[in-house]
């Protein structure tokens, strides 16, 4: 028994004519009363009764009908199912990111992803690097792009990345003729700081200690936003990460580098259960590009940057 057999015969139930059959299936009526012979000696049933050049279905071929259209309609249902695999039907991918990336990066890229795969499910969570961390753990979240967090059981960084964290201030700052500013000449009154539930906070304290320069400071906060904003209205200088620098939140203000160099690390953790399809590849071809992409920006002088 074979699959052409199975064909004629079922063509011939449909049609209820051997010569239909024939010419739906493109054979010969010859050849197909030949499967039809085969299928029966195969399977050691009569199908048909054969008198005087007319075929009639016996009860056995009712019978054997209803299993084989079964077995047909389980092979166009395993078509279809191949057919949505190839264009990315039903593909879901669960993904996060910290909230500066959603704002300044991730859009794009989520942009970019619906535009080549238009088909596929996109989930982006937007949360705390430690919250994103213990979703990839779980297994609740596929990847997401994270501030300096521990490797928790259950993840794997894909790839890390580094870039200084800037100081913003208003263009009419006297200081933004500056090229780098120098924390340490700073009136500590001047510079807003990060409370301690920022990512860059604990990194920008140490480094200004290392420099003998007292922390202190009168306005704490824990958003780079809220830092931008009050920047905007004359309050001082901010340091903030990278990322949220890319897109300021208000206009009239600048970005420079500062000195000491403060690192804002970041990564792309997967969870060690995602099995990489062709779309989940894609997407983190995108974040990885775009993370090197922001390295990379990062090393051109302020000026160059502000011109661009």
């Amino acid at each position: 028994m074979n699959q052409k057999q199975l064909e004629a015969f079922r063509l011939v139930m449909k049609t209820g004519s051997i010569s239909t059959a024939a010419q739906q299936l493109h054979v010969s009526q010859p050849t197909m009363s030949r499967l039809l012979s085969d299928l029966e000696k195969s399977i050691g049933l009569r199908l048909f009764d054969r008198r005087q050049g007319k075929t009639n279905m016996r009860p056995e071929a009712l019978v054997f009908y209803e299993s084989v259209e079964k077995v047909f309609l389980g092979a166009n249902y395993l078509r279809r199912v191949a057919e949505e695999i190839r264009n990315n039907i039903g593909v879901r991918l669960r993904v996060g990111c910290f909230p500066a990336f959603s704002l300044s990066v991730m859009p794009e890229i989520v942009a970019g992803f619906h535009h080549e795969f238009p088909q596929a499910s996109f989930e982006l969570t937007v949360a705390t690097s430690s919250s994103l961390g213990e979703s990839v753990s779980s297994g609740t979240t596929d990847l997401a792009v994270v501030g300096d967090t521990p490797k928790l059981v259950g993840t794997e960084i894909t790839r890390s990345f580094s870039a200084p964290c800037v100081g913003v201030l208003r263009e009419d700052d006297p200081l933004a003729a500056a090229e780098v500013i120098d924390l340490t000449c700073r009136d500590r009154r001047n510079v807003i700081w990060m409370n301690s539930h920022s990512n860059v906070e604990s990194t920008l304290r140490r480094s200004v200690q290392v420099e003998t320069v007292p922390v202190g400071g009168s306005l704490y906060v824990n958003l780079a936003d809220t830092a931008c904003r009050l920047v905007a209205l004359g309050m001082g200088i901010a340091v903030i990460d990278p990322i949220t620098a890319l897109t300021l939140p208000v206009p009239g203000l600048v970005v420079r580098p500062i000195v000491p160099v403060i690192g804002f690390d970041f990564s792309i953790l997967c969870s060690e259960k995602l099995v990489m399809s062709n779309v989940a590849r894609s997407l983190l071809a995108r974040l990885v590009e775009r993370c090197e992409a922001i390295e990379n920006d990062y090393r051109r002088p302020a000026r160059e940057r502000d011109a661009a």
